[in-house]
C-alpha cells in the first residue's frame, strides 16, 4: 500500500518564506496584558545616554520596597575571591585588569556607604569565572542576580521577566 499526501502548493510556499524570514519579521504573538504593560513602560522609559541605552528596572508591584539589603552575602563572596587572590597574584592582575575595564566603561562604578540614602539597597553578589579556551580574556565576572537571603526575594524575583522580543 502506498499514501501519497500531498499538499497545496500555496500552503508550502508559505511554509518555505516563514522559515526563510524566520527572525527577520516580527513574531505576531498574543501578548498578556502584563507583557503589554512591560513593553509600554519599556517603551516609554528608554533613554539613550552617553552612548548607551539606559532603561528603568522592571519591578513587581511593591517589591521594589521589599527588597532585602544583601550586603552580608556580598560582602563574604568578595572576601572568598580576595583570599584566592592571596594564592594567585595572576588571579588579582587579571581580575583587576577586567574590573578597571568596567570603571571605564562606565558599567559598574563604587558607591561609598555615604552615598547610600534610603529604600532599596541590594548588592550584585559576584564570582570570577576562569575560561582557559577563550583566545582573549580568561576571566569574566559573573554578577549573581539571583542571590538572597533564606526567605528573602532575589533581584530576579522581584523583576518581571518580560516578553520574549
Amino acid at each position: 500500500m502506498k499514501v501519497v499526501v500531498e499538499e497545496d502548493i500555496s500552503k508550502q510556499l508559505e511554509s518555505f518564506w516563514q522559515l526563510e524570514n524566520l527572525g527577520i519579521e516580527p513574531v505576531n504573538e498574543n501578548l498578556s496584558c502584563k507583557d503589554n504593560k512591560i513593553l509600554l513602560e519599556f517603551k516609554e522609559n528608554i533613554q539613550f545616554q552617553d552612548g548607551r541605552y539606559v532603561v528603568k528596572l522592571p519591578w513587581k508591584d511593591n517589591l521594589k520596597e521589599s527588597i532585602d539589603n544583601n550586603y552580608e552575602i556580598a560582602h563574604e563572596r568578595f572576601s572568598k575571591l580576595c583570599h584566592n587572590f592571596k594564592h594567585d597574584q595572576s588571579l588579582y592582575t587579571e581580575y583587576k585588569n577586567v574590573v578597571d575595564s568596567y570603571v571605564e566603561q562606565n558599567i559598574v562604578e563604587r558607591v561609598p556607604n555615604s552615598n547610600v540614602v534610603g529604600g532599596a539597597e541590594f548588592y550584585l553578589p559576584y564570582r570570577a569565572v576562569i575560561r582557559h579556551d577563550r583566545v582573549s580574556s580568561k576571566l569574566i565576572i559573573v554578577f549573581d542576580v539571583s542571590s538572597h537571603k533564606r526567605g528573602k526575594f532575589s533581584l530576579n524575583d522581584s523583576l518581571h521577566i518580560g516578553p520574549n522580543l
